[in-house]
């Protein structure tokens, strides 16, 4: 659903600045979401720690990643996002 919001928005852009005559995306049905079973019927989990979760989880981590997690957590990257990123920008 995200890509045809996306795409919809280009195409919007593209057609304001008269580039292209119509936009088509408007002309196809968006797609039905996904119905996830488990939250209908009250079965879905919680996907994030609570805060109590989170200070026992980095008590029991390494002390080498606390940095790490603190800052995932804090500004919400992907995992990939932080290791990409080395051990210090800075140096």
């Amino acid at each position: 659903m995200a890509c045809r919001s996306i795409l919809n928005r280009i195409l919007d852009a593209a057609e304001a600045e008269r580039l292209i005559p119509v936009n088509p995306v408007r002309k196809v049905r968006a797609p039905k979401r996904r119905v996830d079973p488990e939250v209908v019927f009250g079965r879905g989990r919680r996907q994030a720690y609570t805060p109590e979760e989170f200070g026992r989880f980095l008590v029991a981590c390494s002390a080498f990643y606390r940095d790490h997690f603190i800052v995932q957590v804090g500004t919400g990257p992907r995992s990939g996002s932080c290791s990409a990123c080395g051990r210090c920008a800075s140096t």
